[in-house]
Parts: C-alpha cells; sequence; structure tokens
C-alpha cells in the first residue's frame, strides 16, 4: 500500500487508496489544524471517490478530489 501525503492552502491531504479484490478504491483524509482564534482544527474523511485498476490513479483522484473540495469549502 502506498501512502501519499500533500499540502493544499493550509490543509494537509492523505491520499492513501484501499485495496480491493480486483484493484484500489480512492479516498482521502483531509485536516486542517487550529488556526489563530480557534479551539480545534478540522478533519474530514472521504470514501468511495472511484475505482482504479493501480493505486496511483487512485491516489491520483483522491488528491484532485480533494483539492477541488477545499478550494470550494475553505473561506
Amino acid at each position: 500500500m502506498i501512502k501519499l501525503t500533500s499540502i493544499h492552502r493550509d490543509w494537509i491531504v492523505d491520499m492513501t487508496p484501499d485495496t480491493l479484490p480486483e484493484g484500489f478504491s480512492a479516498s482521502v483524509w483531509v485536516q486542517r489544524e487550529a488556526g489563530e482564534g480557534e479551539t480545534q482544527g478540522e478533519n474530514f474523511i472521504f470514501s468511495d471517490l472511484g475505482h482504479y485498476a493501480t493505486q496511483g490513479e487512485a491516489a491520483s483522484r483522491g488528491e484532485s478530489w480533494a483539492i477541488r473540495w477545499i478550494d470550494e469549502n475553505d473561506y
């Protein structure tokens, strides 16, 4: 299993594809530490973002999905 992590804006994006009998399922964990004046950070897990033949394809899908989600929801 591969584990990839990237940073987008103030968010950590952890793409760890889930192994399936016939390929991989894209999933992503998106987290942000508490900012100034905040008591806690934020964590979101998004799973079943599609099924792919390789770990790399599944990880790429998770990362692109997370970046789009961050861009649309982080104000």
